[in-house]
């Protein structure tokens, strides 16, 4: 299952973002998150009252987010929304407008660390249009690993491999969307078996 079982700080702090900003307007609202992991950030925007349709493309990383879900059960009641989990390959065209008719519109679309492979870019891209309508909000957290790591051991700035990333995929989304950098979170201490690396928050909506 490799990285979707480890709690990135991505979506730690995408968590953050949405408690902070968006409590109120995610009372009721129905949420997609592509790339769940483990079930973290959805888990806890259902516990602010939203209803959270959590993908991913591995059938055995869903039945540990499932099993996260009954883990919290008494926390989602408490904050009147729910959270299931819908198998999502991003290749798969038919499988992601299936999930857009079913259990669409959403209001948002969430996700953290979904940027470091910029071959998937395009695909994803595809499933965003797919997903989103002009109601929609599309946030995603992406961490600047790279070049934190290159400058604290190597004394060098380059421009660092996720950047590049971001960089791409913002320059395949201009044509449909409009992008901004709404939040930006320094390095904190190390928590949870991350390094502290700092997380910008993009937004993504229909042009």
């Amino acid at each position: 299952m490799g990285v979707g079982r480890s709690v990135w700080e991505s979506g730690l702090r995408l968590v953050d973002y949405l408690e902070g900003n968006h409590r109120e307007s995610l009372k009721g609202a129905r949420v997609l998150e592509l790339g769940t992991g483990t079930g973290i950030v959805g888990i806890s925007v259902a516990t602010m009252g939203a209803d959270v349709v959590m993908t991913d493309r591995e059938e055995k990383l869903l039945g540990l987010v499932n099993r996260n879900v009954e883990t919290n059960k008494d926390s989602l009641v408490r904050g009147g929304g729910t959270a299931r989990t819908e198998l999502m390959d991003w290749s798969n065209r038919a499988r992601t407008t299936n999930i857009a008719l079913t259990c669409g519109p959403f209001d948002y679309i969430i996700a953290s660390d979904i940027l470091y492979s910029s071959p998937s870019h395009g695909m994803l891209v595809e499933t965003l249009w797919q997903c989103t309508s002009v109601d929609t909000t599309v946030l995603i957290a992406y961490p600047s690993r790279d070049l934190e790591w290159e400058v604290r051991c190597k004394g060098v700035d380059p421009v660092p491999p996720d950047e590049r990333c971001h960089h791409k995929f913002a320059a395949l989304t201009a044509e449909r969307f409009r992008s901004e950098i709404v939040s930006y979170f320094p390095p904190s201490e190390p928590r949870r078996g991350n390094k502290g690396y700092s997380v910008y928050i993009m937004k993504l909506q229909l042009k």
